[in-house]
């Protein structure tokens, strides 16, 4: 449960009921739409509600929000129809800066609505070219710490840039929105194939690299860890999106492969990987690309880094000794204490530092290549992949449970 200070106002300034009301409702909405699971996202308006002294039940789904205020036998219920939306951590901070005003006295409800408002109005913080570039960046990491060449590296931050530019571009568009993961896979596929002829590329290296950050594992890993919390219905339904949109990418990609087997064959060498030594500087652009795309604020670039940094190496070490399911989780671990830490040094949501940090340690890869594997009739591949998937994310999820017993953040949004 969030830890929210005592409200500090005075009876003749307590907010009546329908204020109460309508800032849970403008609050809760503003919070689904920055990516809180349900877990923390019912945590959350519960904590708001019970120091404001109104009761209050809520209930929440990837694309709804229940909430039904007053007693029971007099309860007001609202039904918010909320579309899924992108992670956006600087205005999670800023919501949450808002609530908690609220909840201390400093502000009425009502000025806390008009606060909520103006924060909607805000523009993003960073631009949309930006926001291309960091796929790039993001993918030519991730062809780092998957082992593969500078021509991997290189060629899979190239289409990396693409996705991204297909990703704001068709994002924006509720026609095109629901195929841009299956096209953004056929063409990455069709210009890896391509590319392929003109230098020497690790092909299925090259084209999860550029997907990566389409690939649902922070999704998965946020389904199993509302599935874990009892949060049955938003666990199971977002378990079900993570499995469409790699069922989607996979789809996209089978088709564009499909161009293999109409161009001459490639007669390069498979390329020799970059040093593993070089993973470790890699986490830097990494990290960088991640506060970019998850909208976080520059000052707070280092300590993600930093978080980010002792988890890998806390997955890699234990992977080597304890595989790499169980180092998933010891890595996911140490990101929550970290973060967890952070939060009750800096009075600021926890998630402002885990989900950077933990995104550097989500199956979305393995479970891709189970898909992949399944729809090329590789069935034993294919449910292995899936399974490992399954098993990392619930690993991570564990390491993010057990650091909460053990360090519990101020705010753990």
């Amino acid at each position: 449960m969030l830890s929210y200070p005592a409200a500090l106002m005075d009876a003749s300034r307590t907010p009546t009921r329908p204020q109460v009301s309508a800032f849970l409702l403008e609050f809760g909405r503003d919070l689904h739409q920055t990516g809180t699971p349900a877990h923390r996202l019912e945590e959350t308006l519960q904590a708001i509600a019970d120091q404001l002294g109104i009761e209050a039940q809520f209930f929440s789904t990837p694309t709804s929000l229940i909430l039904a205020i007053g007693p029971e036998t007099s309860q007001r219920t609202h039904l918010l129809r909320i579309e899924p939306s992108e992670v956006d951590l600087d205005r999670m901070i800023r919501v949450d800066d808002a609530a908690t005003r609220v909840a201390r006295g400093q502000i009425d409800p009502d000025e806390g609505i008009r606060a909520l408002r103006e924060i909607e109005r805000t523009p993003l913080r960073y631009p949309r070219w930006l926001i291309a570039v960091c796929f790039g960046v993001a993918s030519a990491s991730a062809g780092v710490f998957f082992g593969g060449s500078w021509q991997d590296s290189a060629v899979g931050g190239m289409l990396g840039v693409l996705v991204g530019i297909l990703a704001i571009t068709l994002g924006s568009s509720m026609r095109f929105a629901r195929v841009s993961e299956a096209l953004a896979g056929m063409i990455v596929a069709a210009l890896t194939i391509l590319l392929d002829r003109l230098v020497p590329l690790t092909q299925p290296l090259v084209i999860v690299s550029a997907l990566i950050v389409l690939l649902p594992g922070l999704t998965l890993t946020l389904a199993v860890n509302e599935l874990a919390t009892r949060h049955l219905v938003s666990g199971t339904a977002r378990m079900a999106h993570a499995a469409t949109i790699l069922v989607a990418v996979a789809l996209g990609v089978s088709i564009g492969v499909q161009l293999d087997r109409v161009l001459p064959a490639s007669e390069h060498l498979p390329p020799a990987g970059v040093p593993s030594w070089l993973q470790w500087p890699t986490l830097v652009p990494a990290c960088l690309s991640f506060t970019v795309l998850f909208r976080i604020r520059v000052p707070m670039v280092l300590p993600i880094m930093l978080i980010a940094a002792s988890g890998y190496l806390a997955a890699k070490g234990a992977g080597m000794v304890l595989g790499s399911e169980l180092g998933a989780g010891i890595g996911a671990m140490t990101v929550g204490l970290g973060a967890n830490a952070w939060s009750r040094i800096t009075d600021k949501p926890a998630a402002v530092c885990t989900l950077p940090a933990i995104i550097m340690l989500v199956p979305g890869a393995l479970g891709f290549r189970g898909v992949v594997a399944l729809a090329g009739s590789h069935t034993v591949q294919g449910v292995e992949g899936v399974v490992g998937a399954v098993l990392v994310a619930s690993s991570l999820v564990m390491g993010l449970l057990l650091a909460t017993v053990i360090l519990p953040a101020r705010k753990t949004l």
